[in-house]
């Protein structure tokens, strides 16, 4: 190893060796809450709404207007006090908010219009839930029968001009008020005394269905509640407190409660949680509001004094009707503040099951007042601020992040892609031909050979949303990971002396000589596509999460670090790619391992953390279930042996790897090195979210309420926990699994370019074909970094990658049946081939977009469907259509593995 890599290795060890040190310290400084990970600033405006009213409809939705569609909060209806007397009204009222920035500081301006439209009657004490279509108004107490009532109306979203309608529902089984609930898959559920009252929006007639309560059997009265996704990745409907109906005396509960509605054969649909307790100190949910906040929090907002509400309950059970009359009276004459409601916002985590309240309480505690979150906007609007009195106030609690880089970061992270550089002018001048560009000149040691396959197959994707589908779920996926053992033998003995032997620039010039001229270009080409797209996702996702939580900007870091990767690998070829791949693994394992010493130090030690993570069974590994949409054993372990089979046989950036070792014996240690490199990391990115998960049980205050998505959460991590300097290491790190996949792809989509389209179809000459490497390689990365660009302007961007991953076993399992044909199966031809690979396709497509087969099988599961359907349908095919030729069977095949006499 020269000077410059010697040189390069030793800062990176003495920095990863120093830089735990720091972590440590900073752990051990860390309070019980932790740090809120955002700046809370509380404002109000006084005299806001039209009535000063309480106990609403209310909803977060959207209002229609000339450009679009802009976020926003009705609240209809509500209770108010007119000459001492309890009235309903059935007003409509709008809240939009605007942002802008005065003097450098940010502004937020409200408006609220009183809309032309009424409720089909007064109103209060009813339940609102958003849906697609409008908002549901649900029960409530009607202001001319004075009765608790059953309707339901669905209002429309409100136009330019504030026209609404209201579309009569099917009325509830049963009357309900102060109730709770939620929208999950297109079903209605709502909390009442101890039943659950669901509508399903899909069915036809719509009917409500009246299923079993909470098992306690209490009848519950005010509970707060709402849907939010939950552990192990489910959306639940969450119910908190409310009081016990005269048992004894309308006593306050604190109880929490998760309702999930398809669970597992195991689980039941009811689970207990936490209860509402906060340092020691027991709550009350009464007259508290709850709303979803971010992807996993709940807010749970106002609400009674647990003491003084037992208290007034006791009395008025106890004294004479005279007796509390005075006594009532002397109430009434108490300050808001005596009453001791609650000023501080409770957040709960649906993940780690733990409670805690917001830095900043409310400027005034209220009780029945319409609560949401929009545009990271706590909303209070109205309600009461003591027994009788309503307020029209707005409070609203604006949530900043923390966006500061700081230098000391910025300086290790630019110094990091600054060194990579380097790397392609090294290796530039050790380039004289495509054999050399292309397959390192067959000069890559076999350790670092395997350090690189690793590194390549480790993206940044990877490093975020392990450890984020651990912290929401447990190590289910782990044999996922441990299926490349067994693919290894099978690589090893069986695929690597073909690749070898044949002495192929690209994998897919076997498919050419085996089947035909077609297998070869659709298989280079969908490969070609694939890498182009694989890219824009792999730079796009992490600059996207990075922009969020550290404010880096995300179009800058798409080109920043895109461009970097195409500059050394245009200029280096594989070489340059292969020992970059290297250097940014030891950034990305050493980076883990110090994120993973802070987690664990922050959770209480390695004790504590095993002890939590087990009592949560945050540790379960194995599910010997059949379930074929969940990650059960068996789905693990089929649908990893078939996905990384496509991996490690069809894909060009692998099977290229396999050629740049001196012998076949130097490339089949890179694969076992390989292999015992990916098992070990995976364990260590579980073990990240595993403990990322007692860290945030441990420290409930640390959490990010309004972090949009969980694939954010070990970013996060990363810039609100760790040290300057190490967060930005950490950074450097999940860049550096970027750039390790970008290289891989961007000089693997060249070699298929150039081999299996441009020497194949314009010139075989050298020069032109070196020549051509550098300029495809430079083409590949740049339409990446503008198909990053361009989809940096989608939306709905964690569904994208979700459609992403769904999509790679679709792609994939039909080309290593491809490869897998050729070599085992001789009696295969070209047209069963083709026919195969296009089964694979159709029986994929059917089970992802279509309702043709009753159940959707796994995601893991596509790769090993496309897999099946390619060889059965090729092989009878291929009985049917005749036997493949002489030359398409010697020395292509393990059963004619050299030349035969011609029959």
């Amino acid at each position: 190893m020269n000077l410059f890599l010697k040189s390069m290795l030793a800062f990176i060890m003495s920095f990863l060796c120093i830089a735990p040190l720091f972590a440590t310290d900073s752990a051990t400084q860390q309070n019980t809450t932790g740090r809120c990970p955002e700046y809370q600033h509380w404002g109000n405006v006084s005299n806001f709404l039209g009535e000063k009213v309480a106990r609403p409809f209310f909803g977060t939705i959207h209002k229609i207007t000339a450009t679009g569609k802009i976020p926003a909060f009705v609240v209809i209806g509500g209770s108010k006090f007119v000459d001492g007397k309890k009235m309903c009204t059935d007003d409509i009222q709008l809240i939009t908010c605007a942002f802008g920035e005065a003097n450098g500081d940010k502004t937020v301006s409200w408006k609220c219009e009183m809309l032309n439209a009424k409720y089909p009657f007064p109103v209060s004490d009813g339940l609102g839930i958003p849906t697609d279509s409008g908002l549901l108004c649900i029960g409530g107490f009607n202001g001319i029968t004075q009765k608790i009532c059953k309707d339901v109306y669905l209002m429309t979203f409100p136009d330019e001009k504030g026209n609404v309608s209201f579309l009569k529902m099917p009325d509830l089984p049963i009357p309900s008020s102060m109730s709770c609930g939620g929208e999950i898959n297109r079903k209605i559920y709502v909390y009442e005394a101890n039943s659950l009252l669901v509508l399903d929006l899909n069915a036809s007639p719509l009917s409500w269905s009246e299923q079993p309560g909470i098992p306690d059997g209490i009848n519950r009265q005010q509970p707060a509640g709402c849907v939010q996704m939950a552990n192990q990745k489910k959306t639940a409907f969450f119910v908190f407190g409310g009081y016990n109906a005269g048992v004894p005396e309308n006593t306050a509960l604190f109880d929490a409660w998760r309702y999930v509605p398809n669970p597992a054969d195991s689980e039941p649909h009811w689970m207990r949680l936490s209860d509402v307790v906060i340092n020691a100190d027991t709550l009350s949910t009464i007259g508290a509001m709850a709303v979803p906040s971010g992807c996993e929090n709940i807010l749970v907002i106002g609400g009674f004094n647990r003491e003084i509400w037992n208290q007034r309950c006791h009395e008025i059970a106890t004294l004479s009707p005279e007796q509390w009359k005075l006594k009532n009276e002397a109430y009434m004459q108490w300050e808001p503040e005596k009453f001791r409601w609650n000023k501080n916002v409770l957040s709960f985590n649906t993940v780690t099951d733990a409670w805690t309240h917001l830095p900043e309480p409310m400027p005034v505690a209220t009780c029945g007042s319409a609560v949401g979150v929009m545009q990271n906007q706590i909303i209070v609007a109205g309600g009461e601020i003591k027994p009788a009195t309503r307020t029209d106030d707005l409070q609203f609690g604006n949530f900043e992040r923390v966006r500061e880089f700081g230098t000391l970061n910025w300086i290790i992270f630019l110094g990091y892609l600054a060194l990579m550089l380097p790397f392609g002018f090294f290796f530039m001048k050790r380039g004289k031909d495509t054999k050399d560009y292309f397959k390192g000149g067959g000069r890559i040691p076999w350790w670092v050979n395997g350090v690189s396959i690793f590194a390549t197959m480790l993206s940044s994707i990877t490093f975020m949303t392990i450890p984020a589908m651990t912290f929401i779920s447990d190590w289910r996926y782990f044999p996922y990971a441990v299926t490349i053992f067994a693919i290894a033998p099978v690589v090893i003995y069986l695929y690597l002396p073909f690749f070898r032997r044949l002495n192929i620039t690209s994998a897919y010039e076997y498919l050419e000589r085996r089947f035909n001229l077609f297998s070869r270009i659709f298989a280079s080409l969908a490969f070609i596509i694939f890498m182009v797209a694989r890219s824009a996702v792999v730079t796009f996702l992490p600059s996207l999460a990075l922009s969020v939580v550290a404010g880096i900007d995300l179009y800058l870091s798409i080109v920043l670090v895109g461009s970097i990767t195409v500059i050394y690998s245009t200029i280096g070829g594989m070489e340059a790619v292969v020992w970059s791949d290297f250097v940014q693994a030891i950034i990305l394992i050493g980076g883990a391992l110090v994120a993973l010493i802070v987690l664990v130090s922050g959770s209480g030690g390695v004790t504590e953390t095993f002890t939590v993570a087990t009592e949560a069974q945050k540790l379960r590994l194995l599910d010997l279930g059949w379930a074929v949409a969940e990650p059960v054993l068996w789905v693990t372990v089929i649908g990893g042996f078939a996905i990384n089979l496509s991996s490690y046989t069809a894909d060009q950036t692998i099977v290229q790897r396999y050629l740049t070792t001196k012998d076949e014996k130097s490339a089949s240690h890179s694969i076992w090195f390989n292999g015992a490199l990916s098992v070990a990391s995976s364990a260590l990115f579980y073990l990240l979210g595993t403990a990322l998960y007692t860290f945030y049980k441990k420290n409930p205050g640390a959490f990010d309420i309004v972090m949009g998505s969980n694939d954010s959460i070990f970013p996060t991590f990363i810039v609100t926990e760790l040290p300057m300097g190490v967060s930005g290491l950490l950074i450097a790190a999940i860049f550096a699994a970027t750039m390790s996949t970008l290289s891989s792809n961007f000089n693997s989509a060249a070699t298929a370019f150039v081999t299996d389209f441009y020497r194949r179809f314009f010139t075989n000459d050298e020069k032109k074909a070196f020549f051509m490497a550098h300029v495809s390689t430079a083409v590949v990365g740049v339409l990446a970094i503008g198909f990053a660009l361009v989809i940096a302007g989608w939306r709905d961007i964690y569904s994208l990658f979700d459609t992403f991953q769904s999509m790679i076993g679709i792609l994939t399992g039909g080309l290593a049946g491809l490869f897998l044909m050729g070599i085992f199966l001789p009696r295969i031809n070209g047209i069963g081939a083709i026919a195969g690979l296009c089964a694979s396709y159709v029986a994929n497509f059917l089970f992802k977009f279509t309702d043709v087969f009753p159940h959707k099988p796994h995601l893991l599961l596509y790769g090993a469907i496309g897999l099946v359907a390619c060889v059965v349908v090729g092989y009878i095919v291929s009985l049917m259509t005749g036997k493949p030729r002489h030359d398409q069977l010697d020395g292509l095949t393990l059963k004619y593995p050299a030349k035969r006499e011609s029959e």
